[in-house]
């Protein structure tokens, strides 16, 4: 991905307003001066694939200045159990029930938060929680097929989003999100 960026950046002639793209450990940024960005962005869900998500995410608060934020996007530790429970998977799906871990074959262990969880894993960092919301709440993640083929029809996506926007707050949709996305500000 970074190479990607940097061939964007040098597509777009705007190469010369970058500093660096760099490659680091989300729990380790040693490259990058403490409190030197408004904004530390990890979405993809690094925070749940690192082997230290405590430690991820006092890296990223440690780059942000007072009052800026850390944003990041998590697997939903609920969704993702139902998810495996409609798949027959019970066992795994007590498994990220009981640890927030799982495991597909030769993948790399997948931790998932509950909302709570991701809430006090922020606040123990010394973020402020701002917002919690629900990301792609009624479709698979990735989307499958069906759904993406329906979301191709300008009406409902536009429908799909409308649904997003309106219920993204609401805990009962943050409890079956497939995703979820926490924003803290450093305080």
């Amino acid at each position: 991905m970074v190479r990607v960026a940097s061939e964007q950046l040098d597509k777009r002639g705007v190469s010369q307003s970058v500093d660096a793209c760099l490659v680091l450990d989300i729990c380790n940024m040693h490259a990058l001066k403490d409190e030197s960005f408004d904004m530390a962005l990890a979405l993809g869900e690094p925070v749940g694939l690192c082997n230290n998500s405590h430690k991820a995410v006092e890296e990223m608060r440690r780059v942000v200045k007072l009052g800026g934020y850390v944003a990041c996007d998590v697997a939903n530790r609920y969704r993702k159990a139902l998810d495996l429970a409609w798949g027959n998977d019970w066992s795994r799906a007590a498994e990220v029930l009981d640890s927030g871990k799982s495991q597909a074959k030769r993948e790399a262990v997948h931790r998932s938060f509950s909302p709570e969880e991701l809430r006090e894993l922020f606040t123990s960092c010394g973020l402020e929680v701002v917002h919690v919301v629900a990301v792609c709440p009624l479709l698979s993640f990735p989307p499958h097929g069906d759904q993406l083929t329906a979301l191709e029809d300008d009406v409902t996506y536009a429908t799909v989003r409308n649904v997003f926007h309106r219920f993204a707050e609401t805990p009962g949709m943050i409890g079956v999100s497939t995703r979820l996305l926490i924003v803290g500000r450093k305080i």
